[in-house]
């Protein structure tokens, strides 16, 4: 298959193997720009192994997984791409450094640049809006809630404006308010508009009620649920 530079992501006839077993049969699954797609499955089902293959950290058995037309193993463009992991509010706890750094340093992942881009106090606002944070921007960052933690991330990975938003299990942990709010923030702009997101979860009733495309991992396999 030969993807457009335009295609956020697209994987196609995807298989993955460990010892044990297959985990990945044949996945397919196109994200479009501006597209939300939710990817609900239960534990094993083999969503972290997907996400292991869309960073380039795990290489395929079969078929290919491409960002913007690229092979994620040898992209060179990431700062295209924000990419939040599962547990990572864990590595804020007793973090010294305030909300607005932490959103900050967002603008240098997956690129190298050293010195501040222009406008980037801007952006940094701009981030904290969104996720609803502004007031936060001082705080130690290790001294939030766990929902709290996760806007910062969310925030971090908004901030350099990205055409691609990977969220891996991003309400895994909080409590059902914060939940709930996650999956409203997720859910903004899916009309069209913001960046688009592949969204890994096993939180399938919120991802239902968030009004996105919806896709199940089940079996090895990927199938198609709802469409927003």
């Amino acid at each position: 298959m030969t993807t457009s530079t335009n295609t956020p992501l697209a994987i196609e006839g995807v298989s993955f193997a460990y010892e044990q077993g297959l985990v990945l049969d044949g996945c397919s699954l196109v994200v479009a720009p501006h597209e939300r797609v939710m990817l609900t499955g239960e534990n094993g089902a083999g969503k972290s192994t997907l996400v292991g293959l869309v960073t380039g950290r795990l290489r395929p058995s079969a078929g290919s997984v491409r960002i913007f037309g690229a092979d994620p193993r040898h992209m060179r463009s990431w700062e295209r791409v924000g990419f939040l992991s599962q547990g990572a509010t864990a590595s804020l706890g007793g973090m010294p450094a305030t909300v607005g750094e932490v959103v900050r340093s967002g603008l240098y992942a997956g690129s190298r640049r050293l010195a501040p881009m222009r406008g980037w106090r801007e952006r940094v606002d701009a981030a904290l809006e969104r996720c609803d944070i502004a007031d936060l921007r001082g705080r130690a960052a290790g001294s939030l809630s766990g929902g709290q933690r996760q806007r910062v991330l969310l925030a971090r990975a908004l901030v350099a404006d990205p055409d691609l938003l990977v969220l891996d299990e991003p309400t895994a942990a909080l409590d059902p308010r914060a939940a709930d709010e996650m999956f409203a923030l997720l859910a903004v702009d899916r009309a069209g508009e913001g960046p688009a997101a592949l969204v890994i979860t096993h939180d399938a009733e919120r991802a239902h009620q968030s009004g996105c495309r919806i896709v199940r991992l089940e079996g090895g396999h990927m199938e198609e649920v709802s469409r927003a």
